[in-house]
């Protein structure tokens, strides 16, 4: 078996015999509903029955590669605890991917069009927004439906190519654990707690957690891999709790969940996420995703999409938020907040219609770079405000932020209350930041904010192009900032734009 002889005990409790503490061999062990507890697991035809008899089975000192391929079905979840995962070794637990029953069109075909992020099948019927959550694979790279019409599916993340003439098949998880593993202290669907790995060498993939509090969980423990993981239905889709090293959330969907879809929470290490989807949080304070207590997600990370909850991405005091790619769209109250973060810098920033503000910093720094569309928002585009909801900063010291747009091609537009609003000593840049919106103004500054701007800046709304003093002066672009180092200042508020091109 490559795991040695099982541990034996003398009638007085001592110990006897070979005692198993570490693996001797690379081992597979197989799980399926048609298993038994009472096999060797070694073969399909002698399968275990359950997961976590097949972790059991694992000594807790891993020195060699370990797979455990558990079928199609549903099982009881399971946990793991005390395990040492030796660096070079892999330890893979695995479900089984499939093809989805769908009501119209077919689960696989080639492509007639396309990009690195968008699936065009002009044969295909399929039925409006069902592949959303589902696997899209081509050419061995797999991304999370965003959505889909009758011919179209938008994935969450690029593929390394244009898919256009590339043959593709449509999959979901096709195991699924609808009880909880054994209680570590928080009730889970999987559970990892008090391991010691690497981000490589523990990977947990292919599997949907449904229902229950936690769908797949991390506490105290050492980082590692989630990869195709859904969970549908959970209070916590995925939760990182006092973890170390670097945690990895690849190609991940959490749906319908009640408090959070991605949570990574006092973390010391770094928060890797790839391609992850959260969408329709069921409760009015959900959020996609939720991220505080000096977690560091590096910049390593792309496309982080929230979709139809409550609030997109909350981001409460962290070190750094680094990733690249943030979609937040179609969320009843704010698409991103920001509050008590040290630096926040993303080069593709898509938030619109977003039924608040599109973006809400407070005491916290966000550079764009590259591209950025914050547009159709309820409210404002942006708002850096020192004292409203989420934490209240009323202190006079207080500033709600710094906001660089200034190497960004940034279109804000048609958001209800304005473009960008700033208050308590926030700082602004902007360049190439166009867009005309419906409220009052393109930009507005109040409580000794100030902002510089280039010749490029062309944002407006419906009453004109910025105001420094609630309304009682506008401000033009192409009047008031005709030239490099024109400025307007409001001795009462003491607030000012300066153009530095």
């Amino acid at each position: 078996m490559g795991i040695g002889r099982p541990v034996q005990t003398t009638s007085n409790g001592s110990l006897s015999g070979d005692i198993v503490t570490s693996t001797s061999a690379d081992i597979t062990l197989y799980v399926r509903t048609t298993g038994s507890d009472s096999n060797n697991g070694l073969t399909v035809g002698t399968a275990l029955l359950t997961i976590q008899e097949a972790v059991n089975r694992i000594p807790k000192y891993i020195l060699h590669d370990i797979t455990i391929d558990i079928g199609e079905g549903n099982f009881t979840g399971f946990a793991l605890c005390g395990y040492i995962f030796s660096a070079g070794t892999t330890t893979t637990i695995k479900g089984t991917l499939g093809n989805p029953t769908l009501t119209t069109g077919t689960t696989s075909g080639t492509a007639t069009g396309g990009s690195n992020i968008q699936l065009v099948d002009s044969g295909q019927a399929w039925t409006a927004h069902e592949l959303r959550g589902c696997l899209i694979l081509v050419n061995g790279e797999y991304r999370v439906a965003r959505d889909n019409d009758a011919t179209t599916i938008d994935t969450v993340g690029t593929y390394a190519a244009s898919v256009s003439g590339k043959a593709y098949e449509i999959l979901e998880q096709k195991t699924v654990l609808n009880a909880d593993g054994p209680s570590l202290g928080l009730p889970a669907r999987i559970m990892v707690r008090s391991c010691t790995s690497t981000r490589d060498s523990l990977n947990i993939q292919d599997i949907e957690a449904l229902g229950g509090t936690i769908g797949v969980g991390a506490w105290d423990t050492s980082a590692f891999t989630f990869t195709r993981i859904k969970t549908t239905g959970n209070t916590y889709g995925v939760l990182a709790q006092v973890t170390r090293g670097t945690m990895i959330w690849t190609d991940c969907y959490a749906n319908t969940f009640n408090a959070y879809g991605f949570v990574g929470v006092e973390l010391s290490g770094q928060l890797r996420i790839y391609n992850a989807f959260a969408y329709g949080g069921i409760s009015a304070s959900s959020y996609g995703f939720y991220m505080g207590g000096a977690v560091s997600v590096t910049s390593s990370s792309k496309y982080l999409c929230a979709d139809n909850n409550a609030y997109g991405l909350g981001i409460m005091t962290m070190n750094e938020f680094m990733p690249t790619g943030i979609l937040a769209r179609n969320n009843t109250k704010v698409g991103l907040v920001i509050s008590d973060t040290t630096e926040g810098i993303s080069s593709i920033v898509d938030i619109t219609d977003n039924g608040e503000s599109g973006i809400e910093l407070y005491n916290s720094m966000l550079s764009i770079y590259t591209s950025a569309n914050i547009s159709s928002n309820g409210q404002w585009g942006i708002r850096l405000n020192g004292k409203a909801a989420p934490y209240d900063h009323t202190s006079a010291w207080s500033y709600s932020g710094i906001l660089n747009l200034a190497n960004a091609t940034a279109v804000i537009e048609n958001n209800g209350s304005g473009g960008i609003t700033v208050q308590y000593n926030g700082m602004v840049r902007l360049g190439a930041t166009t867009g005309t919106n419906t409220g009052q103004y393109g930009l507005e500054l109040e409580t000794g904010s100030c902002a510089t701007i280039t010749s490029a800046t062309a944002i407006t709304g419906a009453t004109g192009d910025a105001t420094i003093n609630d309304g009682v002066t506008n401000v033009s672009w192409a009047t008031d900032f005709a030239s490099d180092g024109d400025m307007v200042s409001a001795l009462d508020n003491k607030c000012v734009i300066e153009r530095k091109d």
